[in-house]
């Protein structure tokens, strides 16, 4: 037991598997999480590959800092991430929810904690 006052818990909100133990969003390259009001799911799995990322932007676009969406896809989506990580900045958030064989879920959404925690840290590990 630590000192009278100390916490005896983890301060990280990070489960044993890098998600949030609360069922919110990781803030990247951080132990912290935050709360994103989901406001759609998107199942890309109909759509042609070549029309599912602009699909996929065009719903992130249309999001209020603070709110995210549901991808539903038949793989999993990690060259999706590399693309948010470099054209959306630190303002994106992502978080698997399923990885299942045809069926990913990940939420993705837009942070409204501002770009001061942003994904470019030296030890920064993508969530996969």
């Amino acid at each position: 037991m630590g000192r009278p006052g100390e916490r005896a818990w983890p301060l990280s909100c990070l489960d044993h598997e890098g998600g949030c133990r609360h069922g919110r969003v990781r803030v990247p390259g951080s132990t912290v999480c935050e709360e994103l009001t989901i406001t759609d799911e998107l199942d890309v799995r109909q759509f042609p590959p070549a029309k599912r990322h602009e699909l996929i932007f065009e719903s992130y676009e249309a999001l209020q800092d603070g709110e995210g969406f549901v991808l539903i896809n038949d793989h999993d989506p990690k060259p999706l991430y590399h693309q948010f990580e470099a054209e959306a900045g630190a303002e994106f958030r992502w978080e698997y929810q399923k990885k299942e064989q045809g069926e990913f879920r990940v939420q993705i959404g837009k942070s409204d904690i501002g770009e001061s925690t942003g994904t470019a840290t030296p030890d920064f590990e993508a969530p996969f």
